[in-house]
């Protein structure tokens, strides 16, 4: 038997996958949106616009290509914060190159290493921590 206890709580939506509030902030500007919690997404990808609204040019910084099940995105990474459910994060946040792609992920690398989540879909529940939490 493993018991983990969490000190943060989600209650998404019933559709439209497991959404959270987050914000990102670049130096002392800030963004807030909704963004997908995504376990095969390799970092997290953000929209164009949100990269411009932090003062950020979402079409510098490193530029990586990803690959999905039928086509390919280009994207840029940044270092941002990023605050999930009273949560702060130091990451790479990658913008979609292509600003009509309207999708935010919240993927494994720079997020999803640095927490313990739980999931209870039947309530449409997230728990989360700080992966140093204990």
């Amino acid at each position: 038997m493993f018991k983990i206890e969490f000190q943060n709580t989600h209650k998404y939506g019933p559709t439209g996958g497991i959404v959270v509030p987050v914000e990102l902030h670049s130096g002392r500007e800030k963004v807030r949106f909704d963004a997908k919690l995504d376990t095969g997404a390799e970092f997290c990808l953000f929209e164009n616009a949100y990269g411009a609204l932090l003062g950020l040019d979402p079409d510098s910084g490193e530029k990586k290509t990803f690959t999905t099940v039928n086509s390919s995105v280009i994207a840029y990474g940044h270092e941002v914060e990023l605050f999930i459910l009273g949560l702060s994060f130091r990451l790479t946040g990658y913008f979609y190159e292509a600003p009509e792609i309207r999708r935010n992920l919240l993927g494994r690398g720079g997020w999803l290493q640095q927490v313990k989540i739980g999931i209870v879909d039947y309530e449409q529940a997230l728990y989360l921590n700080r992966y140093d939490c204990d």
